[in-house]
């Protein structure tokens, strides 16, 4: 068969279990591969056909995990494609750069920002010139530093899913593939003395089932592609000479964890109940009082938590 009709044949049944988002990757990913391939037949996909496709990644600016996904994407096709007897074998099974976690290690090994580095990075002047009056950029790395939320999770949340309840603000993260990922994050005191209530008040009156930032549109690699790029490469490289490769917009993630560790004394539980991310190596699961925080946390406890949470005084007013 072909390959662009077994891929035909399965999207008739992908549409149906997957979101549009993962539909668009896995079609990025096919058509890369039919480039390489172009007169591909499924039954005859060989590993070496699959090496040189995971080379050619591995020459592209995707990270790991990306990789790792496209392969996967990859292997869940010939896998689909075994079970109705269009391929004898997945040639992509085991093809992985290395293993999950140690994928995700790479992913997540983003040093934090020093207060030196917070001091440049939110300096009136600078930073308004960054922002250029844009609300996701003015916005979006003041709350990455006051949540310890993933990028991609804020920059396109929904506002029905930035809530009031209890007395308390706080974002609903759906995005997340993991129980753990699923989460509440209350405002943080910071946050909730800025003048972003304004701003999240008049979205709210605008179009309460929008965006929180609307000028951001969802694409193949999510909500995020002009934000890091502008903050990464523009502001950090060329505008503040920051060029270290572990400093990037995920690193306000890391400088919340941190400080967060630091302020609850070292409760990795206490840091799992607001950043929805642990590292197993480094914890016993097995004790009871670990396993009672798994618990759904109530609110006003993890707003407790998030309030206990110090970093510098920004040089600027938001």
């Amino acid at each position: 068969m072909p390959f662009s009709k077994g891929v035909e044949k399965y999207f008739k049944q992908e549409v149906k279990l997957n979101e549009t988002k993962t539909i668009e990757d896995k079609q990025a990913t096919f058509k890369a591969f039919a480039t390489l391939f172009p007169n591909a037949d499924v039954g005859l996909i060989d590993k070496a056909q699959a090496s040189d496709f995971k080379d050619l990644l591995l020459q592209g600016q995707a990270n790991i995990a990306r990789i790792n996904k496209k392969l996967g994407h990859m292997s869940h096709f010939m896998g689909w494609a075994m079970i109705h007897g269009h391929a004898e074998s997945n040639p992509f099974k085991g093809l992985e750069v290395g293993t999950r976690s140690q994928a995700a290690k790479l992913v997540d090994s983003y040093e934090q920002f020093t207060s030196e580095h917070l001091r440049r990075i939110f300096d009136p002047e600078s930073y308004a010139e960054y922002a250029d009056g844009k609300p996701h950029f003015y916005w979006l790395p003041f709350l990455l530093l006051h949540t310890g939320a993933r990028p991609e999770e804020l920059a396109g949340i929904n506002l029905r899913n930035v809530c009031y309840e209890e007395e308390i603000h706080f974002f609903r993260v759906r995005s997340g593939k993991t129980t753990n990922s699923q989460r509440r994050i209350p405002f943080h005191k910071a946050v909730r003395e800025s003048a972003f209530m304004d701003y999240l008040k008049k979205r709210k009156e605008e179009d309460p089932a929008g965006q929180l930032f609307p000028l951001l549109k969802d694409g193949k690699n999510g909500y995020l592609k002009n934000v890091s790029r502008r903050f990464n490469e523009i502001y950090l490289v060329k505008n503040l000479k920051i060029d270290e490769k572990t400093r990037k917009l995920y690193s306000f993630r890391t400088t919340f964890i941190n400080g967060l560790t630091q302020s609850t004394g070292e409760n990795a539980a206490k840091v799992m109940a607001i950043v929805g991310h642990y590292n197993q190596a480094g914890l016993d699961l097995s004790g009871v009082h670990f396993s009672t925080y798994q618990q759904d946390k109530p609110l006003k406890f993890l707003q407790q938590v998030m309030d206990s949470y110090h970093t510098i005084e920004l040089p600027m007013k938001f």
